[in-house]
C-alpha cells in the first residue's frame, strides 16, 4: 500500500471515529435533557393503563393487560404505580379496595392454595411493598447498561 494510499485510509478512519464521538455525545445529551419527561410520560401512561383491561392497537392486535401487570408485578415484586390503592376502585372490582392477586407477596402465605383471593383482603402487610415505578426505571437501567456496553452513549440516559 502506498503511503498517499495509507494516508487516505488513515483519514478517513479518523473521521468515522470522531463522526461516532459526537453521535455518541449528541444522543448521550438529548437522552439527559429527555430523561425526566420520558420518566414522568411512562409514570402517567403506565397509572392511566392500569385500570384498563385490554389494549386495542391501530391495527386491531388485542393485548391483555390483565396478564401483563400480573406478569409485571410478579417479577418486579411490586404493587402498583406510585402505591398498591392505585388499583382501588379499579374496572375489575368497581366501589371496592381490592388490588390483584399478584400484589401479594408469597412469603405471607405457607402455599400457592392460601394465596388466593388475597388481593381482597384488608391487609397491606401482606402485599409487595415495592412500587413498580422504580423497579420499571431500575430494570431499564439495567438493560440500558449492558446495551452500552456494546453501544456506549447510544442508551445511557433514557431510563
Amino acid at each position: 500500500m502506498t503511503r498517499r494510499r495509507w494516508g487516505s485510509a488513515c483519514g478517513r478512519y479518523i473521521g468515522f471515529v470522531v463522526l461516532l464521538a459526537v453521535i455518541q455525545t449528541v444522543t448521550g445529551a438529548l437522552g439527559l435533557s429527555y430523561k425526566e419527561a420520558a420518566r414522568e410520560h411512562v409514570r402517567l401512561d403506565l397509572l392511566h393503563n392500569i385500570n384498563r383491561t385490554a389494549l386495542v392497537t391501530s391495527q386491531g392486535r388485542v393485548f391483555d393487560l390483565t396478564a401483563s401487570w400480573d406478569k409485571l408485578q410478579k417479577s418486579l415484586k411490586c404493587c402498583g404505580v406510585n402505591n398498591a390503592s392505585d388499583w382501588h376502585y379499579s374496572r375489575r372490582w368497581p366501589s371496592q379496595q381490592f388490588v390483584p392477586d399478584s400484589c401479594c407477596d408469597p412469603e405471607h402465605f405457607s402455599d400457592v392454595v392460601s394465596m388466593g383471593h388475597c388481593g381482597k383482603v384488608d391487609n397491606s402487610t401482606i402485599l409487595y411493598q415495592q412500587v413498580c415505578i422504580c423497579l420499571t426505571f431500575f430494570s431499564c437501567q439495567q438493560i440500558s447498561m449492558r446495551i452500552s456496553l456494546t453501544f456506549p452513549g447510544l442508551f445511557r440516559s433514557f431510563c
